[in-house]
């Protein structure tokens, strides 16, 4: 054999462990940039739906006061309604 073919028996798998190496930190580095997409995704759905809880509560907040205050009327109607019967 001579230095040609040697050369060649050690290079071509020298070659391919690195060309391996530089495909598998690729992949890994495009995992991790997929992932802190997906994270900033969904830290933005979790900014939108706090925003909306608040609204919500907001709303639930005002419902409840205008329902205290249509119970409160029905209850004055309720006993103002024997006294205009003669009861």
């Amino acid at each position: 054999m001579n230095n040609y073919d040697w050369a060649t028996l050690f290079l071509t798998p020298l070659c391919s462990a690195i060309a391996w190496l530089a495909g598998w930190r690729k992949r890994k580095n495009d995992s991790i940039t997929e992932m802190q997409t997906t994270i900033d995704t969904l830290v933005e759905k979790n900014a939108e739906l706090y925003l909306e809880v608040i609204k919500l509560r907001e709303e639930n907040a005002e419902l409840r006061a205008s329902v205290a205050a249509l119970q409160m009327e029905l209850s004055q109607l309720r006993a103002a309604l024997p006294n205009e019967l003669g009861e």
